[in-house]
């Protein structure tokens, strides 16, 4: 629904505009302890006007670092080119992407556009989730939202509140415009299925006010009744503004023994070297495995564990599968 263009949607709308404008090039790398005691998830976002997008997603435990994790995941978006890497298998996927289309994957539902809303693109297509515009460009550009009457304080910033009815409710920060908190909402019976809240605030540069950590909760309902609550801390550990992004952030280089795989399910190598790499895995699992002398205070901690452990013995497997399949193909 439509709502009529108040001059105080104007004001806001307008300084929404001006604070994304600003910010044309960005890299944070964050984490997050939702999951078994002691693990974590680690991610590095960043983007670059006009064109240039990077993700990379690991997860640590205790006992292995987040270098370490065998199902990690980086995307790297240049220009025309998106590379989906596994880089533990050594393994790649190239495809060719357009100007407009949006970001690949879950990419465009990462918690940064949720939590801070910057987007530094101008013709890629913009991340919505169920309707809802994820990003400042596009919440500026709607005309579903209204400011509300009230005013409210929230963790020591003044804040005014907009809301897409039964979709989404945003605190502003009055002075610098960015994200302080938000909820997003079932378009169906207008309950919260999210929020995300800042709770400790940096500037950085003098200019740009960062939360640089949130309190993250998902909400479950059955038959209309909260039946639980899911709650994690996001940490931003390293945030890089405008200038102090290079290129060589989105530059990709396969690793040594990395193989190219197709659509139409062929491989081949494209980087030599990693002749050691399947003794380095194994040193992995012997080396760095727990000890059983640790003990482990859940069930769940030792479960993962297990399929850590379990992710690294694939990883071996299809490396040493691959390489018998690279000498029988020569």
């Amino acid at each position: 629904m439509e709502l009529p263009e108040s001059p105080d949607w104007k004001r806001v709308s307008d300084g929404l505009r001006n604070y994304n404008a600003a910010l044309n090039a960005w890299e944070i790398i964050y984490e997050t302890n939702r999951g078994p005691k002691g693990a974590y998830v680690r991610r590095v976002v960043a983007a670059k006007a006009p064109d240039k997008f990077l993700s990379w997603n690991a997860h640590g435990t205790p006992y292995y670092s987040w270098q370490q994790d065998p199902i990690q995941q980086r995307l790297t978006v240049n220009g025309s080119s998106a590379i989906g890497e596994y880089p533990f298998q050594r393994e790649f996927h190239r495809a060719l992407i357009k100007d407009d289309d949006p970001l690949p994957g879950s990419a465009p539902h990462d918690l940064l556009f949720i939590a801070l809303g910057w987007w530094p693109f101008e013709k890629r297509s913009q991340p919505i989730l169920n309707g809802i515009p994820l990003v400042l460009p596009g919440i500026a550009a709607s005309r579903s939202y209204k400011v509300l009457p009230k005013q409210d304080s929230l963790n020591g910033r003044s804040c005014c509140v907009i809301e897409f009815p039964a979709h989404d409710r945003i605190w502003l920060d009055r002075v610098s415009n960015f994200i302080v908190a938000r909820e997003l909402l079932d378009p169906a019976s207008g309950r919260v299925l999210e929020r995300v809240e800042g709770k400790s605030f940096e500037t950085i540069h003098g200019r740009f006010t960062v939360p640089i950590e949130f309190k993250n909760t998902l909400y479950n309902y059955d038959h209309g009744s909260l039946t639980s609550t899911s709650s994690a801390t996001i940490k931003l550990t390293s945030v890089l503004l405008n200038q102090e992004v290079g290129d060589g952030s989105f530059h990709f280089q396969p690793l040594p023994g990395s193989i190219e795989r197709f659509d139409n399910g062929a491989f081949v190598q494209v980087e030599p070297g990693g002749h050691n790499y399947l003794d380095d895995c194994l040193g992995l699992i012997t080396d760095q495995r727990p000890s059983r002398s640790i003990h482990l205070s859940t069930s769940v901690e030792s479960w993962f564990e297990i399929v850590m452990i379990a992710c690294c013995l694939a990883a071996i497997l299809t490396n040493f599968v691959a390489n018998k399949m690279r000498r029988l193909q020569r």
